[in-house]
């Protein structure tokens, strides 16, 4: 089963969706979920950090191809670095519950089960602030390429300018 997350600053995972087969991509499993359709509909208020896998939209950015201005190298180190703050909360649940290492084999509604109560406890114990077990990295997590975004359609464009609008706006000295 592939799950998918939103990662808190606190550690926490919400919006937890589990019901996709391993084998269906994470910006597929992001286009298709209830949040997407919510932050589209602007139901849902907000701004997402996703890895290169994912398109860019006004509601979600993503990792700069080639910053070259100062405030680009700024949006980038802060995109880093919250990014890297999920990826550690990933890595600790993965840690605490030694059965998200591997395939599950069991039914599909079973494995759904077990990953989502594997999230709601890790959520529990974070907020109450028992301490976690190591992180364990995830070496596809640390090994994923920043493609080229197309600039040549407007929708692209406008995503383009919702990310310099965020740059200039924070990261502007």
């Amino acid at each position: 089963m592939n799950a998918q997350a939103v990662g808190l600053p606190d550690g926490t995972f919400s919006n937890v969706l589990v019901n996709y087969p391993g084998s269906a991509h994470d910006s597929r499993i992001f286009r298709e979920s209830p949040l997407y359709r919510d932050l589209q509909a602007g139901r849902k208020q907000g701004l997402l950090l996703g890895d290169s896998a994912y398109a860019l939209s006004t509601f979600l950015m993503k990792p700069l191809p080639n910053p070259v201005t100062d405030p680009e190298k700024r949006y980038q180190k802060a995109f880093l670095t919250t990014r890297a703050t999920v990826e550690r909360a990933f890595g600790q649940l993965k840690g605490q519950w030694n059965c998200l290492h591997q395939e599950l084999r069991y039914s599909p509604p079973r494995c759904c089960a077990i990953i989502s109560a594997c999230v709601g406890l890790h959520n529990f114990a974070t907020r109450r602030h028992m301490p976690p077990f190591p992180a364990v990295d995830d070496p596809d997590d640390l090994a994923e390429a920043v493609e080229v975004i197309d600039l040549l359609n407007a929708a692209a464009r406008d995503r383009k300018v919702k990310q310099q609008q965020i740059i200039r706006q924070y990261f502007n000295d």
